[in-house]
Order: C-alpha cells, then structure tokens, then sequence
C-alpha cells in the first residue's frame, strides 16, 4: 500500500483513499462507480445499487428521493408514472392504481380526483368525459351514466337526473 517516487528513495509514502496502488511507483485513482475509504490499499470497492462516485473518490454518495442507480456512475430520474420515496435505491416503483407520478423524479405519486381516472402509462388524471362520471378517487375507469340521468360536463362526480318525460340521448350528454 505504499509507494515509492523514485529508486533508493528513504521513506515510502501511501496512495491516499480514493486511490489505489499499481506496483511500486504509481497511485491510482478509483474509477467512477467505486471507491476507496482508507489509504494504502490495493483495490477500490464498487458503490451499492443506489449510490454513485466520480473518480478518484473516497465515499459513494446516495441517490437522492425520485431517482435511483445500478452502475454507481450516475442517478437516473425515476420515469413518469413510477416513484421512488428513498434515498440510495437501485429501482423506482410503478404508481398504484388511480395514482399518478406527472414529472420526472417523483419521490411520490398522487391520487386522481373525483371526476378523473388515471391514464395508460399514470403520467396524469384525464377528466371523466361528458356522459361519465367518478364519484370516488384513485380509480382507474369513469363510469357511464345510467339509464334515465345525463351529464354534459367534463370532469363531474354524478349524472343529474333526466325529468320525467324527457329522454337522454344517445351519448347520455343531455336529457
């Protein structure tokens, strides 16, 4: 672990943390991805899953909430519809039904309001269409108006009910 500069040098020194020895003469720094805590050693040791290094380092940091990491080198933005609540993970997590990530590195996912549902890829809540309606949160679905009730907004928690004598139509978007 310790290294001399030059030939019948009297006094060695040690390759400091974040680096290793090569032979005799030469320190080497650890690659981007590892790490060295103590000085004098002869091999640097990779970052967990979740935490990343630069070269020549001598701790791996963690990943913060809303990323995560596998190769040590860089954190990775959790996608759009999954979530990582932690620091120093190696995965994000796909949001629960009726719930949503809407932006790159969501530590969290929200639920979708009555009125909406969450969409195909949880990136958003889409609001129920005229004729449908979600009366309760986190669902995935709206649902259709029954027979004899209309609704001729978007994004509503009921149908209203069609008076007697009148026949909603076809799309249930008015009686």
């Amino acid at each position: 672990g310790y290294i001399s500069e030059f030939l019948g040098a009297e006094q060695c020194a040690s390759c400091l943390s974040g680096s290793i020895w090569v032979g005799t003469t030469v320190c080497q720094p650890c690659q981007a991805g590892e790490y060295q805590s103590l000085p004098a050693k002869q091999e640097c040791e990779p970052c967990s899953n979740g935490q990343i290094s630069g070269v020549g380092f001598s701790i791996c940091s963690p990943c913060p909430a809303g990323s995560n990491s596998t190769n040590g080198q860089f954190c990775e933005d959790c996608h759009l519809g999954y979530f990582q609540q932690s620091e120093s993970q190696a995965s994000c997590s796909l949001c629960a039904d009726g719930t949503v990530a809407q932006s790159e590195g969501s530590s969290q996912c929200i639920a979708c309001d009555e009125g909406t549902f969450m969409n195909a890829n949880r990136s958003h809540c889409d609001p129920c269409q005229p004729g449908s309606y979600q009366n309760m949160k986190e669902q995935i679905e709206c649902i259709a108006c029954e027979t004899g009730y209309a609704q001729n907004l978007a994004a509503q928690s009921s149908c209203f009910e069609c008076i007697i004598g009148q026949m909603m139509n076809p799309l249930k978007t008015e009686c």
